[in-house]
């Protein structure tokens, strides 16, 4: 028979197990939070910004190849006009051919082949000119497929005057002026200025709730997604395909929010990061 010391000694070791059972879980789960953040920090940020770099340097190299595929096509064109001119002066003094009134006195003067001596070089310097064109055609395929599928510009075109009102990080909320955390970039304009996708790629969710108002997710590669709020109006479906460019809605102010304008948030495998850290300036 159980005594009552006894059986509140084991309600004791039972409440005791519980505890000890919710601190080994909650430090399991802080520790795979520390590990996701780790991965984060020196995995996917800087496996994305050596991208960018690389990116960016296959564009400076393209740019330089066209300007040096531009200097020669110039320099055969110019060569093509000194041959039609030397032809044409060989033309005009009969130097080529001379035939008198006479078949009697009629003699041939000697070809002068000195004008086709390039010719074989011309012709191999022609067919160079056609394996450059097709490489540089294939380099700046690739290079546009990269950028396409990388959100590096503003979801706002620059046809449009707009200003950026909030920064990703900390800040105090005009509601309740408590400190919280920003996910993302604010850019204010006109209601209805064209808000358009950051890269291409395949919108993933649209709808509208009483916090983000109207909005629009993009799923694009390597785990990237985009996000637009606040939209005024939202011109795609479901499942549809976006290149970038693209325009996916008009912006607005509905939802939580104290002014016209869009809230855009970049996320890598589901973790906010700074849109800023990867938009490049186009000059």
């Amino acid at each position: 028979m159980l005594t009552k010391k006894t059986v509140l000694l084991r309600v004791k070791l039972l409440r005791n197990e519980g505890k000890r059972k919710r601190r080994i879980l909650r430090n399991l789960f802080l520790f795979s939070l520390f590990l996701v953040l780790l991965g984060v920090r020196f995995w996917i940020l800087p496996t994305l910004s050596q991208e960018k770099e690389r990116v960016s340097f296959r564009e400076r190299n393209l740019h330089k190849r066209v300007e040096t595929l531009a200097y020669r096509t110039e320099s055969v064109g110019r060569l093509k006009a000194d041959i039609g001119a030397e032809i044409s002066s060989l033309k005009e003094h009969n130097s080529w051919l001379m035939v008198s009134d006479t078949a009697e006195d009629t003699r041939t003067v000697p070809w002068d082949t000195s004008l086709f001596r390039d010719i074989p070089f011309l012709t191999s310097y022609v067919d160079s000119l056609h394996g450059e064109f097709a490489t540089i055609a294939q380099a700046i395929s690739e290079g546009n497929n990269i950028f396409s599928d990388i959100p590096v510009i503003k979801p706002l075109p620059d046809s449009v005057r707009f200003y950026q009102t909030k920064s990703f990080g900390t800040y105090k909320s005009h509601f309740d002026h408590r400190e919280q955390m920003h996910n993302g970039v604010d850019y204010t304009a006109p209601v209805g200025a064209p808000v358009i996708a950051t890269a291409g790629g395949v919108v993933r969710e649209r709808g509208e709730d009483s916090f983000w108002g109207k909005y629009v997710r993009i799923r694009h590669s390597q785990g990237v997604e985009t996000f637009y709020a606040h939209l005024d109006e939202i011109f795609v479906r479901r499942g549809q395909r976006v290149s970038k460019g693209h325009r996916i809605g008009a912006l607005g102010e509905t939802g939580y929010s104290v002014g016209p304008h869009v809230h855009y948030e970049v996320r890598i495998q589901g973790t906010p990061v700074d849109p800023e850290a990867y938009m490049v300036s186009y000059e």
